[in-house]
């Protein structure tokens, strides 16, 4: 079986859903936490890091090759298809991929940019309240009966909505009132036993 390195800051940012899908799977990998200092070293390795950008994902192949995969949603459908999480057939896939864009998509519309706290928390609230709220009543009309947004377990979507939803809700905590099946389901991804567990054990940051 192939070994796996994520390679990102101490942080949870844009390596938290890889993470919890190794989670949600029980399969090991290896948490690399790159340090700020330290990162200024290194970034300039493009064997290492193609794009001088993290996360990157490191697998090392049965017979000994190193792959290196750069580029988050790359890692988020490389992982999903390693790890058997984007669904059962190919428009399974097309949709989990599908709906990870429209999460990207929401996720786009924050003010990413903007310096000033109390500009950027203002910025924040208008776009939760506003946009992604809309992005989110779209997406629930995916969700299946089973309870999931594609076929009848976790996938790639599940796992990669609910992350969205950790970062987004300290901003309103009442986001999921207007959309009770997503709602359901982001307390079912995080009820999952290997999430729960994650949740539970992992470093605390402060994003």
């Amino acid at each position: 079986m192939p070994s796996y390195k994520l390679r990102y800051f101490d942080l949870r940012g844009r390596a938290e859903v890889i993470r919890w899908m190794f989670a949600c799977s029980r399969v090991e990998y290896e948490d690399d936490r790159i340090k700020s200092e330290e990162w200024k070293e290194m970034k300039n390795n493009v064997q290492d890091f193609p794009f001088k950008q993290m996360p990157v994902l490191e697998v090392v192949s049965d017979d000994g090759t190193k792959t290196v995969v750069a580029q988050s949603q790359t890692i988020l459908r490389f992982v999903g298809t390693e790890l058997g999480l984007n669904g059962k057939t190919k428009f399974d896939v097309a949709r989990c991929d599908m709906l990870n864009e429209h999460v990207m998509s929401a996720l786009m519309t924050l003010p990413w940019e903007v310096e000033d706290k109390e500009e950027k928390a203002r910025l924040m609230l208008e776009a939760v309240t506003g946009p992604i709220t809309e992005h989110l009543k779209l997406l629930e009309t995916f969700v299946q009966d089973s309870g999931h947004l594609v076929g009848s377990d976790f996938t790639s979507a599940d796992i990669n909505f609910s992350t969205a939803c950790e970062f987004l809700t300290p901003t309103c905590p009442a986001l999921l009132d207007c959309v009770p099946k997503l709602k359901a389901l982001d307390e079912k991804v995080r009820g999952s036993p290997g999430i729960a567990k994650w949740i539970a054990e992992r470093p605390v940051t402060h994003i």
